[in-house]
């Protein structure tokens, strides 16, 4: 995905300085606004309602005997630790599916390892995928019940505090930019003519799901010969003399969404804890109150959350994060 979207890393980084960590939000025309699950569902198309992703960290030797079992081979693990996969092994692996299969179930745990480690959970290094994950593909069924968009927003909003934190870093691995293009698209108006110089082409805004695919299909189509870029200092003063769209998603059909992704909307609107393995996050829809269509008079008092406090993992220690963080699994 990231090869087929027109990426604005400028403009990523401006909107990195617009970050708030102290109010876990971005600041922007002088509003705080911050992605939440209803947005994670229409750009990513990714479940946000199921279970937790978490469990166990392991080492190299419990990471080689997951690879022969669910993998059928070892030599996928990678990593000074021992404790990653490498994407390039899956890729190559991808390519060479024997045909009358006895066993195609190594093959789509393969797959969607490489899509987890490329665009669902990428990690900081970009040639692997931990091997956490893999324990959660065991039953290749039950892949669908995990929450892999709650799972997915964790990961980012702790990418761009990171970032945050470390500014002046050229590294942006780790961060799924074309869903923050995708959110600042939509939520700010304007901003698609001033990142891509679409002021003088017509065009409709997407309005097939996934959000993510259909604007990147737009982008190519209407950006091909479009060189010129502003710089992230610019993108600054614009972000914040901007105006924010709240409901930009009202303009979708009813029937945009599928009636799997339907059922869990009312999730968006909880204000709970997100988790993924060693990673928390706050889920604060009430942040920006318009985005959901309701005014301070609707709400009552917002409860008070555990502290979401993530934490390093080390080589030293193999914790089980489901147990670590039981008070967030089962707030």
């Amino acid at each position: 995905m990231h090869n087929m979207m027109r990426t604005d890393l400028n403009l990523f980084l401006a909107l990195i300085k617009c970050y708030s960590i102290e109010e876990h939000c971005f600041i922007i025309g002088g509003r705080r606004i911050v992605p939440t699950l209803k947005d994670v569902v229409r750009i990513m198309g990714l479940q946000i309602d199921g279970e937790a992703i978490t469990g166990k960290d392991f080492g190299r030797e419990v990471t080689e005997q997951l690879c022969n079992e669910l993998l059928g081979d070892s030599r996928y693990v990678s990593g000074r630790s021992g404790t990653e996969i490498s994407l390039k092994g899956l890729r190559e692996n991808l390519q060479n599916i024997p045909m009358n299969l006895e066993d195609i179930d190594i093959y789509v745990r393969a797959y969607v390892l490489h899509v987890i480690g490329c665009f669902i959970c990428p990690s900081m290094n970009p040639s692997g995928v931990s091997s956490m994950f893999l324990s959660l593909l065991r039953n290749v069924d039950e892949i669908k019940n995990f929450a892999w968009g709650a799972a997915f927003l964790t990961q980012s909003m702790n990418h761009v505090r990171h970032l945050k934190m470390k500014i002046d870093s050229t590294t942006t691995t780790g961060a799924c930019i074309p869903f923050f293009m995708v959110f600042l698209f939509e939520h700010v108006n304007g901003l698609t003519n001033a990142s891509l110089r679409l002021n003088q082409i017509p065009f409709d805004l997407p309005m097939e799901f996934p959000l993510l695919v259909s604007w990147s299909s737009l982008l190519i189509s209407k950006s091909k010969n479009n060189h010129g870029k502003l710089a992230a200092d610019t993108f600054v003063n614009l972000l914040q003399m901007s105006e924010i769209i709240p409901r930009p998603y009202d303009r979708l059909n009813v029937e945009f969404l599928p009636q799997y992704l339907k059922s869990q909307l009312h999730v968006a609107y909880t204000h709970n804890v997100l988790i993924c393995f060693e990673q928390l996050a706050h889920h604060m829809p009430h942040i920006f109150l318009e985005m959901m269509g309701l005014e301070e008079s609707d709400i009552g008092i917002i409860r008070t959350l555990p502290k979401a406090k993530s934490k390093h993992r080390k080589s030293s220690e193999k914790p089980d994060w489901g147990s670590k963080f039981q008070k967030h699994v089962d707030f």
